[in-house]
């Protein structure tokens, strides 16, 4: 916004400025085209300016985006493009399929190393993700975001930089200029807008070159909401949910998941995967609680609806060795986990007492808006719950 005033712009031209450097040019694309619509004016500041030499520099640029720095950068000027290996050794990149965000969330944050940040899109998000981190887990968890003064960004970057456990949820306002070299987690609680944001972002971890993870939360929702966003009408706003749902495939692909993001970024990978939950056999075959919701409702399809399915769920377990005596156990084969309540009234009741009420319920809405589960219709069967006749395929 600076660069554009005229009074700067004549100093500059004034000044017989030999060389302008654009640096992480891919925001000209990434912000320029969406809330930083001044980004796109760089050429016609560059040609009032008239330098001798522009460059542009950027880690992370797909082919796309490459051509879209040319064009607002380079205007009709012949350039030539230098790249180099965007490939992260140390990095390992998996996918967590979620059909309850929180849940997940929260089982990942106690799990992984620390230091550890989790990337969301929105100011109200980071927000409300560290407060439930501070409310179920004894982790030290702060939050960023552009929105905060310049005194409060400074006093958790200070935190955050000295941290050796602590838990920071951020907006993408965190991350360019900023070097925290010992990050040994990224989560994205959601995905970004594209692969050259979750490249961008996801590279926050390892800097020290010691190992670190990126996972990706997936959700079948959002998978679902890119599909009807491929129709919009504004060309500009098309081509951004392209990008994304083509981000979005990389977490469905059952390929490589670093081969599978340089073919995004129209490269090759060099050398054998170093490491990714699909190399190594460890991605998950479904998300948390599909198994459950699969048994619940396959022994009592038709039977109870929301309401009755959410508090049969949640109920707390009764001594196992008793249930199981019964055939209740539903798929807890062990009766040292007992748990003291009431007796269970179907196959499967308390299978999920370990969730939280309200993360039940998410998780039985979810499957509902995914297709996992159908409410009934009929005189005898309205809306009573049954797994759905569509196959669903939820497989990563």
């Amino acid at each position: 916004e600076s660069l554009a005033t005229p009074r700067l712009m004549d100093f500059l031209a004034e000044e017989k400025i030999f060389h302008i450097a654009i640096d992480e040019a891919h925001c000209v694309s990434e912000w320029g085209e969406t809330f930083r619509p001044s980004y796109l004016e760089l050429s016609k500041c560059i040609e009032a300016i008239q330098p001798a030499v522009v460059s542009a520099f950027t880690a992370t640029a797909s082919p796309t985006v490459a051509e879209a720095i040319a064009r607002y950068i380079f205007g009709a000027d012949a350039f030539s493009l230098v790249s180099a290996d965007i490939d992260k050794p140390n990095i390992r990149y998996s996918i967590e399929p979620t059909l309850c965000p929180a849940h997940t969330l929260l089982r990942l944050v106690t799990e992984k190393p620390k230091p550890l940040i989790v990337f969301d899109q929105s100011r109200n998000g980071v927000r409300a993700i560290c407060e439930t981190i501070r409310e179920n887990t004894s982790l030290d968890a702060r939050f960023y975001h552009a929105g905060l003064s310049r005194e409060e960004k400074n006093a958790v970057e200070t935190w955050f930089m000295g941290s050796v456990d602590g838990v920071l949820t951020a907006t993408c306002a965190y991350g360019m200029g900023v070097d925290k070299k010992n990050i040994r987690t990224v989560i994205h609680y959601s995905e970004p807008p594209s692969v050259e944001a979750y490249i961008q972002e996801s590279g926050r971890g390892g800097r020290d070159g010691a190992t670190a993870e990126a996972v990706l939360l997936r959700r079948e929702e959002h998978h679902a909401k890119a599909k009807k966003e491929g129709s919009l009408v504004n060309e500009a706003d098309r081509l951004r949910a392209a990008r994304k749902a083509a981000f979005l495939e990389y977490a469905s692909s059952k390929t490589c998941r670093r081969e599978y993001l340089h073919r995004l970024m129209g490269s090759e990978l060099a050398s054998p995967c170093s490491g990714c939950d699909i190399c190594d056999g460890s991605a998950p075959a479904s998300p948390e609680g599909y198994e459950a919701i699969r048994y619940f409702f396959g022994k009592n399809g038709r039977r109870f609806d929301l309401r009755q399915s959410l508090r049969l769920l949640s109920q707390p377990r009764v001594q196992a060795l008793a249930a199981k005596g019964r055939g209740l156990a539903g798929t807890d084969p062990d009766p040292a986990g007992a748990f003291i309540a009431v007796q269970p009234t179907c196959a499967g009741a308390g299978i999920l007492s370990g969730w939280k009420e309200d993360e039940v319920r998410i998780l039985l809405r979810e499957a509902l808006a995914s297709g996992i589960l159908e409410a009934g219709s009929g005189i005898f069967g309205k809306h009573k719950l049954l797994l759905s006749r569509r196959r669903i395929a939820l497989e990563v």
